[in-house]
């Protein structure tokens, strides 16, 4: 039985029971009555979820992965063979990979990962990091970069205005200079 077979059978199943509810509902028999009308919810439950049956599933990836994927997406069966063996040889000679390079290795299902994003994807957004000391978020090394500026946390949207740091050791260095925390956006 394929999907729209499936789907087919749960609607005519469906439409039997309202027919059954009603009959019941006319003959005031409410324990019949609820019994269709919780096979209906559980048919109704089935057909949300034959619905959703191959529709592919977007991915969430790093963006390293996602400016691979569009670098080599036109034609991705030969890079991700030229790629897995350049990778070999490299691993074997030099030891040193990339971040992308990386992934590859530690992810147990890297190939189809990567096949599967012609589906859609999305890419996950990295965390960013602030400064804070006291009440102010630390904004930039001023005009000359010598003299901290700081925003003073008593508005709303304070906070995006801070310098944000790509890794929270970058953010704690700072942090440390002004004896602040460092807070995750």
């Amino acid at each position: 039985m394929n999907k729209e077979k499936f789907i087919n059978k749960l609607n005519e199943e469906l439409d039997e029971l309202k027919g059954k509810e009603l009959l019941y509902f006319n003959m005031r028999d409410s324990v019949q009555e609820a019994r269709c009308t919780n096979r209906i919810f559980g048919i109704q439950y089935a057909l949300n979820c034959a619905r959703l049956l191959d529709e592919p599933q977007k991915v969430k990836v790093k963006q390293y992965v996602a400016d691979w994927y569009e670098e080599h997406k036109h034609n991705l069966s030969n890079s991700l063979w030229e790629f897995t063996v350049e990778l070999n040889e490299k691993t074997n000679v030099t030891g040193a990979i990339s971040e992308f390079e990386s992934w590859f290795i530690e992810h147990p299902c890297a190939y189809e990962f990567i096949t599967s994003m012609k589906n859609g994807y999305e890419v996950e957004e990295e965390p960013k990091w602030v400064v804070k000391v006291n009440n102010m978020y630390f904004l930039n090394w001023g005009e000359d970069g010598t003299c901290p500026t700081f925003v003073i946390d008593d508005a709303p949207r304070t906070k995006e205005q801070a310098e944000k740091y790509e890794s929270e050791q970058g953010a704690e260095s700072v942090a440390e200079i002004f004896g602040g925390t460092v807070e995750k956006v």
